[in-house]
């Protein structure tokens, strides 16, 4: 099947799908094939290419390489014997195999991953915070000549991610969830005010939409404030996200916040903002903060 998709014509074929490579395929050739047409596309720079054009044998030889390497790297594939489709791990946003390695060790440095729009895949990310229990996503945004120095502790475990793969989609509805809880609040925000303590900081800025989600962001508001009664000496202030978005790019202000504290989906937000200011998320550190394990990532990850 794939000498066939390679063998060279004399017309020129339908354009290439562009469409972005999909999650399962039916069996072991389907897979093949769309890896090919992949490749011959980064090829020629995004071009559409026609079979004539792929058939060409220095480049066949380089797609072989390419998916013999793929194969070997893609452990967690298996097919079943009898039809051939590729078996549900191919759903893991991590297999086991993969997580039992990651789970060996104590630091790690993570590259991009990639999770689709829509349907039941649960992004890596958030499946790596949860199983190593990467409770603290410490963001620092540095720009010493517009005077800005913030370091964001975004919770990392709940809020909306805690089961945003398993919302319930109904006919004419959707419903999502977000999770906040005491024990989940207490550690970020102890974390928070510990770094500022530490590193001389005077102020810890709690961030959140407490005036529209009065159960779940307006225990987050007061279990910080709890927490920061046994800090006397560092101020503590609320501002709601949608302001807080404003001050980022307010340069009269901005410069004032210290320590930032979020919950997961604000946090996830808002740094991206700031990284932006910095000079884009790829430039931004992203440190996931654990009692067991460390993860680091650009703010992209």
């Amino acid at each position: 099947a794939v000498s066939e998709q390679l063998a060279p014509s004399s017309t020129q074929p339908a354009d290439v799908d562009e469409a972005a490579p999909r999650l399962y395929y039916g069996s072991v050739d389907e897979f093949v094939r769309e890896y090919l047409r992949n490749v011959y596309r980064r090829r020629v720079g995004g071009q559409q290419v026609s079979r004539k054009w792929a058939a060409r044998w220095w480049q066949y030889d380089e797609a072989v390489i390419r998916l013999e390497a793929l194969w070997r790297s893609w452990e967690h594939l298996r097919t079943d014997p009898a039809t051939g489709a590729l078996l549900d791990t191919i759903r893991l946003a991590v297999p086991d195999d993969v997580l039992a390695e990651i789970l060996a060790c104590d630091v790690l440095l993570k590259g991009p991953t990639t999770t689709p729009m829509g349907g039941g895949l649960e992004s890596a990310n958030v499946k790596l915070r949860r199983a190593l229990d990467l409770y603290a996503n410490v963001r620092p945004v540095t720009i010493p000549e517009q005077g800005i120095d913030w370091t964001f502790f975004r919770e990392n475990t709940e809020g909306e991610y805690a089961l945003g793969s398993r919302g319930v989609e109904l006919p004419g509805m959707a419903v999502d969830f977000k999770v906040t809880t005491d024990p989940g609040t207490r550690r970020i925000a102890r974390a928070a005010f510990d770094y500022a303590r530490r590193n001389g900081k005077t102020r810890v800025t709690v961030v959140t939409k407490a005036n529209i989600l009065k159960k779940t962001d307006g225990k987050f508001t007061a279990l910080c404030h709890e927490v920061a009664a046994d800090y006397p000496e560092i101020t503590v202030d609320d501002y709601y996200i949608d302001i807080m978005a404003a001050n980022l790019v307010n340069e009269r202000v901005r410069g004032g916040f210290q320590v930032l504290l979020l919950p997961n989906l604000y946090g996830d937000i808002i740094t991206d903002e700031a990284a932006q200011l910095q000079g884009g998320v790829g430039t931004a550190g992203s440190a996931n903060i654990g009692d067991r394990h460390a993860m680091f990532e650009a703010i992209h990850g």
